[in-house]
């Protein structure tokens, strides 16, 4: 009786366990953009067209490299630029 209490105790913590892929603490990730002389990022990949007093939408976007020191949740915004 005792053995079967101690094996369904185990096969209960084993699952408990088993089924945690990772631990999630919510920290704040850390890392840096490349730039060139004038603050520019690099290198950057221009996707759509830019119109000015135009809307954009999904298909205009930036692509910019990101040298990430501690993962986690970020947010990567920009200043406007020529009206953008």
């Amino acid at each position: 009786m005792k053995r079967t209490v101690l094996f369904t105790l185990f096969i209960c913590l084993l699952t408990i366990v088993g089924c945690q892929h990772e631990l999630q603490w919510n920290r704040s990730s850390a890392g840096t953009l490349l730039k060139n002389a004038n603050g520019d990022c690099l290198p950057v990949t221009v996707a759509g067209n830019f119109i000015s007093n135009k809307i954009i939408s999904d298909s205009n976007f930036l692509t910019v490299r990101v040298d990430v020191s501690v993962k986690g949740n970020y947010i990567i915004t920009s200043d406007i630029v020529n009206g953008y």
